[in-house]
């Protein structure tokens, strides 16, 4: 599942108004394949195929267009693009981050997590970040989930 958080056109972007941004996700939990492979086997208790699946945590990585002039025409040009099983990262130095849950969350398949990211710079390393993560997803408790209650969890990583 992809949801992108940020774009910008590094062409327009003045100074350093990417230092700090904020901004808004949501995305459909899939099933996941173990489950879906219990499942699919009838063993049951797997947490695919609308059951309940398991996120340890939210993993990011970023792609970068480099535009390319061809007859005066712009053309795709070369992409550096960090996602997972994407390409020979061996190529480069850059990787995906994985901010991992303190405690994993137990959600249904086929619900949605919403949240906010707010990036920040750290107040001592200039090459480093705060990072807040905000999201709310659907109780583990049917009872709940039935009532459309809704978890929220707050996260801070400090990257210096």
């Amino acid at each position: 599942i992809q949801v992108r958080i940020l774009h910008m056109d590094c062409a327009k972007v003045k100074g350093r108004k990417v230092d700090r941004f904020e901004s808004n996700f949501t995305f459909t939990v899939a099933p996941s394949a173990a489950g879906a492979a219990h499942d699919a086997a009838g063993e049951g208790g797997g947490e695919g195929g609308g059951g309940m699946v398991t996120v340890h945590g939210f993993a990011t990585w970023f792609d970068v267009s480099f535009p390319a002039l061809v007859d005066g025409a712009v053309g795709l040009g070369t992409v550096l693009d960090t996602a997972p099983g994407v390409g020979d990262l061996g190529q480069q130095h850059w990787r995906q981050t994985m901010f991992y849950l303190q405690e994993p969350i137990t959600v249904p398949a086929g619900s949605e997590i919403t949240g906010q990211i707010f990036v920040t710079p750290h107040p001592d390393y200039h090459r480093g970040n705060d990072i807040v993560l905000m999201f709310k997803h659907a109780s583990e408790d049917p009872a709940a989930r039935e009532a459309g209650a809704l978890v929220s969890k707050t996260v801070m990583y400090e990257f210096a």
